[in-house]
């Protein structure tokens, strides 16, 4: 790996441990929104993570623009119009399941 790569990945990692707001597993993912790809799933769960669309795509080794078809086919399958409601829209099915599932761990997660 050349050093660019290295300091890339490193953000990367960095971002990832500095998740803005929430980390939900693929399972529970895929339990809240059994109407996503598993490729879906899997782009939201990193997007909504922290990491950015660029990011995304070397880490999965696609497309910048196959990963914003994902996010734009979650959106359309989850009725947001844009990006934010569409990190709404998964956070409210989050926490109505977590009201829901009180006895969820962080583990569960």
């Amino acid at each position: 790996m050349k050093n660019n790569d290295d300091s890339f990945l490193n953000d990367c990692i960095t971002k990832v441990g500095d998740a803005p707001w929430f980390i939900m597993s693929y399972g529970l993912i895929k339990e809240l929104f059994p109407e996503l790809s598993s490729r879906e799933a899997e782009v939201s769960i990193l997007y909504f993570s922290g990491l950015d669309t660029r990011s995304i795509a070397y880490s999965l080794n696609i497309s910048n623009s196959t990963i914003n078809n994902h996010l734009s086919n979650t959106k359309l399958k989850l009725g947001a119009t844009n990006i934010s409601e569409l990190r709404s829209s998964i956070l409210l099915r989050f926490l109505v399941y977590q009201i829901a599932s009180p006895n969820i761990t962080k583990r569960d997660c």
